[in-house]
């Protein structure tokens, strides 16, 4: 009968802040033009609070979070990342010698691209 995933799942919501570099002072190129380093420094931190996080797949944006908050430093913007990331464990039924589920094989665990509800 071949296998059966998701019989029954273990989901495990998470929400995990982590600090990261945002962007640098320096000279960017952005579609062919250079951005200069000054103009770079006059973003405001206040302009970076409440973007989304994504993960780019080809031309599709996951979102999966959003920047909390964001700093200035001397040479870069850090900010807050605050991820919502919703997974499942997927198993198989391990089966006795009379046909009765015994078990659980794990298969994987899958992060979902996006929050479900």
């Amino acid at each position: 009968m071949g296998n059966l995933y998701r019989v029954a799942s273990i989901v495990s919501y998470k929400m995990i802040e982590q600090t990261v570099s945002l962007v640098q002072f320096r000279d960017h190129k952005v579609n062919g033009v250079v951005i200069p380093a000054k103009a770079v420094e006059t973003l405001e931190a206040s302009e970076l609070s409440g973007l989304p996080v994504v993960i780019r797949v080809g031309a599709v944006d996951y979102r999966i979070g959003m920047i909390h908050r964001a700093r200035k430093g001397r040479l870069e913007m850090f900010g807050d990342l605050v991820l919502e990331i919703e997974g499942s464990l997927e198993f198989e039924p391990v089966k006795d010698a009379e046909g009765e589920v015994s078990g659980i094989k794990p298969v994987k665990f899958v992060y979902q691209k996006e929050k479900s509800g």
